[in-house]
């Protein structure tokens, strides 16, 4: 049996930011996913927008630097309604510059921030990483017993589940969920288009789903295009011809000539909630806790702010010389990230509700409180504060 500080289920961006910040506290840490392997990951051109909050902790983690090339700042929303046929869009924009900010974040390229936390991992004598993945725990009151599937034996003072929403971790503590199944699909890609972006990321309320454009380096965008399965199916059907058509239809040309520069991608959409977030020497983190719709890009966001917690608990629990892996701990973390996961699930599920399908007397309601919030400065405003948290897209 091995003696470690802190075991990490899952290798994900969640896993490897985790872990790169707990070893900087000079605690030894396992991190263990049986498929990351450097060599044989997907490149994947999803991208996150990351509030200035998410990047702090990356520049804690010494990963801010490595993710600059290939993402863009954002400075400016517009939101369009356009779910009401033979009607005139309702639009309206919101600047950073408008409270007093430079850029409402940064939308960065997912595998870019993966790729940077595992290369800086790789630098870290006290980080060990294992291709294989948890088979049972035995906790206790000193540590926590962890057999993984390959037959090693750890004992840890706390084991972290980053192993995103079908954790295992979660399951074989018995943590319940709460999930809905929204049956859309987001299309994600990657275009190069003739007009500048100008650093505004664009989102159309639409039937069917939000569609998104989030700046990239060198008049370039990420979108996000969320559609019911069975016609997101028939798009993603089309040739490569017929996609550039319909995607350039769904930009209404504000972008002028678009080119796909990335194959399309696509993921279902829904929403779950954990009903905690530990057990006995255990704590939940990013997708294992919680999984959002990207309408609103919550997702990462919300999840670098469970790592920020949960490393900051634990560096206060070293400082005083107590158990990292105390249940008074898990418990001020589970307190200190209840309400604003509730919020952020919760607030998300009902956008993604209204922006799907609505009966025409409430889309003309959601109209009218778009409009509302643009004119009304102090909303406006307020609306904008919060949108340093979390911004609108992919």
């Amino acid at each position: 049996m091995k003696s470690i500080d802190v075991f990490i289920s899952g290798g994900g961006i969640a896993g490897f930011i985790t872990g790169i910040l707990l070893a900087r506290l000079n605690l030894s840490v396992v991190i263990a996913d049986p498929h990351i392997a450097s060599t044989s990951l997907h490149k994947s051109t999803r991208t996150s927008a990351l509030m200035e909050e998410s990047l702090g902790v990356l520049k804690t983690a010494g990963i801010y630097d490595g993710i600059l090339k290939n993402s863009e700042d954002l400075k400016s929303l517009s939101i369009s309604d356009i779910s009401l046929p033979g009607s005139a869009p309702v639009t309206h924009m919101f600047h950073a510059s408008e409270i007093g900010q430079n850029r409402f974040g940064r939308n960065i390229v997912n595998h870019d921030l993966l790729m940077a936390a595992i290369n800086l991992a790789k630098d870290c004598k006290n980080i060990f990483h294992l291709s294989t993945s948890i088979n049972s725990i035995q906790p206790n009151a000193s540590n926590i017993k962890i057999t993984t599937n390959d037959g090693q034996i750890f004992s840890a003072k706390l084991l972290i589940g980053a192993d995103g929403r079908a954790s295992k971790v979660r399951e074989l503590c018995g943590i319940k969920t709460w999930s809905h199944d929204y049956k859309q699909t987001a299309i994600t890609g990657v275009i190069a288009h003739t007009k500048p972006h100008l650093n505004v990321s664009k989102e159309f309320h639409r039937d069917g789903g939000p569609f998104t454009l989030v700046p990239l380096p060198q008049n370039k965008s990420s979108f996000v295009w969320m559609d019911p399965h069975d016609k997101a199916g028939k798009i993603l059907k089309l040739n490569r011809d017929e996609f550039v058509t319909a995607l350039q239809n769904q930009t209404h040309n504000i972008l002028g000539t678009i080119t796909l520069i990335s194959p399309p991608e696509s993921f279902p959409i829904l929403v779950l909630k954990s009903e905690t977030l530990i057990a006995q020497r255990v704590a939940l983190v990013a997708e294992a806790a919680h999984v959002l719709s990207p309408i609103g890009a919550q997702g990462l966001n919300l999840s670098l702010r469970d790592i920020d917690c949960l490393v900051q608990h634990i560096t206060t629990q070293l400082s005083l010389g107590l158990d990292i892996g105390s249940q008074i701990m898990l418990k001020k973390y589970e307190s200190d990230r209840k309400k604003d996961i509730d919020v952020r699930v919760h607030g998300t599920d009902i956008l993604n509700r209204a922006v799907k399908f609505l009966p025409t007397p409430f889309k003309q309601i959601r109209r009218m409180s778009l409009k509302f919030a643009g004119d009304f400065a102090p909303l406006r405003h307020s609306l904008m504060q919060e949108g340093l948290r979390g911004i609108n897209a992919g």
